[in-house]
């Protein structure tokens, strides 16, 4: 009786607490992915192109490739 819902509180609250715990180490995760993915972003935004520095057909093998001087 008492005794055995006395231990499935016991339980109940002990899953409870784990879930809190997993719940925090999800977070802080996915924190940690965001500014992960934010970084890589701002990498990767070197590599952008607009859409005029492409040209639309390619380049025959031959043909020297121009470089821009400063």
């Amino acid at each position: 009786g008492i005794t055995q819902v006395s231990q499935a509180i016991s339980e109940m609250d002990k899953v409870t607490q784990q879930n809190a715990s997993l719940v925090e180490e999800a977070s802080t995760a996915a924190l940690s992915l965001e500014e992960q993915a934010a970084r890589l972003t701002e990498a990767v935004d070197v590599f952008r192109l607009n859409k005029h520095s492409v040209s639309a057909e390619p380049r025959g093998a031959g043909e020297p490739v121009s470089f821009a001087t400063v």
